[in-house]
């Protein structure tokens, strides 16, 4: 099956905004280190320390997801209900990054403040 170019650009903007949120997430752990070795029982810091991980942990896992997705698109005999289902949960992982992408932010952003 030839992928149509509205689903390539779905999956170039789900790997855009994981690379955006990939990048923000290592800055935010690089900042979040400093202050959580000297206040190391900051229940905060803490959490913001193991949410920046998790979210590098989601990273890998949707782009392993995405490469599985367009393995089964490019099935020469793949069954429409399959692609669509593909298709959808493409769509639903980018919602889901973008949400995650503003929490990243937001944490980012306090961290910043800190310093």
């Amino acid at each position: 099956m030839n992928i149509p170019p509205d689903i390539t650009d779905l999956i170039k903007r789900l790997n855009q905004e994981l690379e955006e949120t990939e990048r923000e997430v290592s800055e935010g752990i690089n900042l979040v280190r400093l202050p959580l070795s000297r206040f190391p029982e900051n229940t905060l810091l803490v959490q913001f320390f193991a949410y920046l991980n998790n979210i590098i942990f989601l990273v890998g896992n949707y782009r392993q997801r995405i490469r599985a997705t367009l393995d089964l698109l490019l099935e020469v005999e793949v069954e429409q209900e399959k692609a669509r289902e593909a298709i959808e949960e493409l769509a639903t992982m980018l919602g889901v990054v973008l949400e995650t992408k503003i929490q990243v932010e937001n944490i980012v952003n306090r961290l910043r403040n800190l310093s």
